[in-house]
């Protein structure tokens, strides 16, 4: 989906244009994805988690964890574009996101955790760093336009997609030293 700051009737108007002129689709907020071989300046909170343990460090949680998210691994928002690219209705956007995979914070923190024998340590933030922090508690996309293609997500567990991500990057990091 094409991002729009100020003029936001004309962006609608040559992305509409666009995808007429060229059959294109509107491929729709892909959620929070995850998935290795991310850098070590990646902000997002499941690669500061896995990059925690890693290090042989617990996880040290600035909230009680209870923000809810919709999340995708990366092979299966590749896999819902390419769906979507042949099943899709040209001109429609399309939310990506994996229905099996819907959890919070907190349940990331502590299954990327226990999968090393590490811990999760909760600190609570004060105002000022309260003030950075999404005010979001439950951010959830509805796919249904996509299960309605026929679309069917990956049978694997999130746990195990998480773990897989893991075990990729312990890997990855090994082969960048």
């Amino acid at each position: 989906h094409f991002t729009k700051s100020g003029g936001g009737a004309e962006s609608d108007g040559m992305v509409g244009e666009t995808v007429k002129a060229f059959h294109l689709l509107d491929c729709d907020s892909p959620d929070t994805i995850h998935g290795p071989h991310f850098t070590e300046s990646d902000n997002r909170v499941y690669a500061q988690f896995i990059r925690n343990v890693l290090h042989g460090e617990d996880i040290l949680m600035k909230s009680d964890g209870s923000q809810y998210r919709s999340w995708c691994y990366v092979v299966d928002a590749v896999r819902a574009l390419l769906f979507i690219l042949m099943k899709g209705e040209s001109g429609n956007a399309y939310n990506v996101a994996d229905p099996g995979s819907c959890f919070s914070i907190r349940q990331l923190a502590l299954e990327v955790a226990s999968s090393v024998g590490r811990k999760v340590i909760v600190e609570l933030p004060d105002e000022i760093e309260k003030k950075g922090f999404s005010v979001v508690n439950v951010a959830t996309f509805d796919i249904s336009k996509l299960l309605a293609l026929g679309y069917r997500s990956d049978r694997e567990s999130w746990q195990e997609k998480l773990k897989a991500t893991i075990i990729e990057q312990e890997r990855f990091l090994l082969e960048q030293k």
